[in-house]
C-alpha cells in the first residue's frame, strides 16, 4: 500500500527551491564577475546557469540566457542538441 505524505515533504520542498535561488544568484554573480574582467563565458558556464534557472523555476531567466548564449557563443548547435535545450525542456 501506497503512503502518501501531507505536508511532510513541504519544508524539503521549499528548502530545495531556496537553495536553487542561492545558486542561480551565485551564477549570475559568476556571470557578472566574467563581463566585468572581459572574459567571455564558455559553453560550460552559459550551460550551468541555464541550469540553475531552470532548477530555481525562473523559466524566463533561462530562456533569455539561452538566446544571450546563441548570439555569443560561435556554435548555434549547442543550443539545439546540447544541454542547455535539455534542462530548459526539463523544466518546461
Amino acid at each position: 500500500m501506497r503512503q502518501v505524505q501531507t505536508g511532510a515533504g513541504k519544508g524539503t520542498q521549499e528548502a530545495r527551491c531556496a537553495q536553487s535561488l542561492v545558486l542561480l544568484e551565485r551564477a549570475a554573480g559568476v556571470l557578472g564577475d566574467m563581463r566585468a574582467a572581459h572574459v567571455r563565458p564558455d559553453r560550460a558556464v552559459w550551460n550551468a546557469f541555464i541550469t540553475a534557472a531552470g532548477r530555481a523555476g525562473q523559466l524566463q531567466r533561462a530562456f533569455q540566457a539561452l538566446e544571450e548564449m546563441q548570439a555569443r557563443v560561435a556554435s548555434p548547435r549547442v543550443a539545439r542538441r546540447g544541454r542547455s535545450r535539455r534542462a530548459l525542456l526539463a523544466c518546461a
